[in-house]
């Protein structure tokens, strides 16, 4: 597997588990509900976007599903902070 591949997927693997906002991480047949997210996450990791950037992003998509803010959204920006620069770090 190569770096995109991984990192693309402990994201999905984030956004289902960690974010969930419409609660959707525990049924295997939604396993692909927030894979739409995931391109614009990556670009906006890929422009050395900052943890609030990304964690505006995801609040920005829950308001866009008219729900209210909440604080998985900073968890979950950390969370895929710091799991881009494990994949960073282990092919250095």
């Amino acid at each position: 597997m190569n770096n995109t591949e991984e990192t693309t997927k402990r994201i999905r693997t984030i956004l289902l588990k960690d974010w969930d906002p419409l609660g959707v991480g525990d049924n295997p047949n939604l396993a692909d509900e927030y894979d739409a997210y995931i391109p614009s996450v990556l670009a906006l990791l890929g422009n050395h976007c900052t943890v609030d950037e990304l964690e505006r992003h995801l609040l920005g998509v829950e308001a866009s599903w008219e729900l209210a803010p909440d604080s998985t959204a900073a968890q979950t920006a950390r969370k895929i902070f710091d799991t881009l620069q494990e994949c960073q770090d282990r092919d250095a």
